[in-house]
């Protein structure tokens, strides 16, 4: 049950976002003042917040912001942030349904076929945002992992938290190195050339800086496994390839950072 404040909390959010009975409920608590009205305080802070949840994310999509423009691009996380009724209170973390936002206006023909990437490409960049804020690595228990393999006990692996995968039919990785603003001309690589095979992307932080690499379909593979929870013996069982010439690899990339059995 939440407490007082978390109703308090709960209400102003919704109010912000422009729901009129949690409006109508917030009111009456806001403090008069002499110089504006309860409603025009709730109108500028409902202002303040939307325009800063845009600012944020013109930050974690500076790419999707170099192509599409500003004006474009402002428009569209507008009406991301409008159709937000919450979204997340710590702008460090908003976001993250912005990909399927694009996912949207690409399918309704919002925007011409040419953008049709832009969805992985705010995918990408999200997991790059994220990357940065994502908790501290955990230190991989080695003696612990091979008693549990002695007693045949079964392994679920514990990814970096900081870790995201991405399988894309377009050249994302090319598409998003020539359009971070941040880069001079000499840091781009001009050359993007369409694909004809899955690109598989891995997004992870080095030093607390997010590193964006690709991988081969394998490793992928691998890694989105024990993303969803299948244990060791389970992908063993199932994949087509040997897994100790992969797996030391993925333990000392820090990519795999724990291991546990299941309840």
């Amino acid at each position: 049950m939440l407490s007082t404040l978390e109703q308090h909390v709960s209400m102003l959010t919704h109010a912000l976002a422009g729901q009129v009975q949690d409006e109508r409920g917030i009111i009456p608590g806001i403090k008069k003042s002499s110089r504006i009205s309860p409603q025009l305080a709730l109108d500028i802070y409902r202002n303040n917040t939307r325009g800063a949840r845009i600012n944020s994310l013109e930050v974690i999509y500076p790419a999707c912001r170099n192509i599409l423009g500003d004006d474009t691009f402002r428009s569209i996380a507008s009406a991301y942030v409008n159709a937000d009724a919450v979204g997340a209170s710590d702008l460090n973390r908003y976001g993250k349904a912005f990909s399927q936002h694009m996912d949207t206006i690409l399918d309704t023909g919002r925007l011409p076929e040419e953008y049709s990437y832009l969805a992985d490409l705010a995918r990408l960049e999200f997991m790059v945002h994220a990357a940065y804020y994502a908790d501290p690595d955990t230190e991989f228990d080695f003696e612990l992992f091979e008693k549990q393999i002695l007693n045949g006990e079964q392994i679920n692996f514990q990814l970096s938290p900081s870790l995201g995968l991405l399988a894309s039919a377009y050249p994302i990785h090319q598409i998003w190195q020539n359009n971070r603003p941040e880069l001079n001309n000499r840091q781009r690589s001009h050359a993007i050339r369409a694909i004809t095979d899955t690109q598989y992307l891995l997004v992870y932080r080095d030093e607390y800086i997010p590193v964006v690499v690709s991988v081969k379909t394998h490793e992928y593979q691998l890694l989105d496994a024990f993303a969803n929870e299948h244990s060791l013996q389970d992908v063993v069982e199932q994949i087509g390839f040997d897994i100790d010439s992969v797996l030391p690899g993925l333990i000392a990339n820090r990519w795999i950072t724990g291991h546990c059995c299941p309840t």
